[in-house]
């Protein structure tokens, strides 16, 4: 009798582990999202969209497509 009540009490007490671990792993969940918005929110403050004019000088790559780009 004495065995399954230590047997009941320790699978209770696991229980409510694993139930810490959950919200523990939801706290952590929105703390994440929480900073993640913030960070987007510096970031997005410090760099305002380019407008260029026509006569603006931009810096163009053009990349090789696959034909050309065959050397071993």
């Amino acid at each position: 009798m004495d065995a399954k009540l230590k047997e009941s009490e320790r699978a209770k007490l696991e229980f409510e582990l694993l139930n810490l671990i959950s919200e523990k792993r939801l706290i952590t969940i929105c703390h994440r999202q929480l900073n993640q918005s913030r960070m987007a929110k510096a970031y997005n403050k410090k760099i305002g969209p380019m407008l260029f004019k026509e006569e603006d000088l931009i810096l163009k790559k053009i990349l090789p497509t696959s034909r050309e780009d065959q050397s071993k």
